[in-house]
């Protein structure tokens, strides 16, 4: 049992530096002129943040919106600590 408290979701705002909530678009690998969406959630039951795709859709992403970092998605999908982690 850990004495750790819990993260709150002001707590995971403040920890993912503007990331929970933002939206990055990412291109399919078959074809170019497709593109989806991810957008970073924040997944309460399980403590963490998570990614949350749209289905590809033909066409250009908006204007400013930032490509999907290949390192971020690997660092949200597969380096979390969540708390309910035990180490004993």
């Amino acid at each position: 049992m850990s004495n750790a408290p819990e993260r709150t979701y002001q707590d995971m705002r403040q920890w993912s530096n503007g990331l929970i909530g933002k939206i990055f678009y990412e291109k399919a690998n078959d074809d170019t002129r497709y593109f989806r969406t991810a957008r970073v959630g924040w997944n309460g039951i399980a403590n963490k943040m998570t990614l949350q795709y749209s289905n590809f859709v033909m066409g250009e992403p908006p204007d400013g919106m930032q490509p999907l970092n290949p390192r971020l998605r690997s660092s949200i999908n597969t380096m979390q600590f969540n708390g309910n982690n035990s180490f004993y």
